[in-house]
């Protein structure tokens, strides 16, 4: 019955929240207009390909949240093909904020580089 298993799984994620603390995720942009972009075989602006690699890191960082080591997940079945299914590529999100910031104009390109924490070789971002 899936109302059974959504109350194993509010149970298991109360419980990860108690020993683990909150969950390592930041607001997300909804994508579902640059998968149609997408599908329809037109570009992305840098702004959504941007929006693309949140999505991607914001999946990594709960993937590693709960498959870290300080707790053991056979505990949370109910949880763990959730975060299992989770995807996550580093090398792709790697070229999506590439291709990202050659679009961008070369003071946003300043500005995007001095916040963030990617250091990124610049034969990348200047060829």
């Amino acid at each position: 019955n899936e109302a059974i298993k959504a109350q194993k799984q509010t149970t298991e994620a109360s419980t990860l929240l108690y020993r683990k603390g909150s969950i390592p995720i930041s607001e997300i942009e909804d994508i579902t207009s640059h998968i149609k972009k997408l599908n329809s075989n037109l570009f992305l602006n840098s702004k959504q390909l941007l929006d693309l690699s949140n999505i991607l890191k914001v999946s990594r960082n709960l993937k590693n949240y709960f498959f870290s080591s300080d707790i053991q997940n056979i505990e949370f079945e109910n949880l763990n093909g959730l975060f299992n299914n989770l995807y996550i590529n580093i090398k792709f999100n790697l070229i999506i904020i590439i291709l990202a910031i050659k679009r961008l104009p070369i003071g946003s390109l300043f500005t995007l580089m001095s916040k963030s924490t990617i250091l990124l070789p610049s034969h990348l971002l200047f060829s």
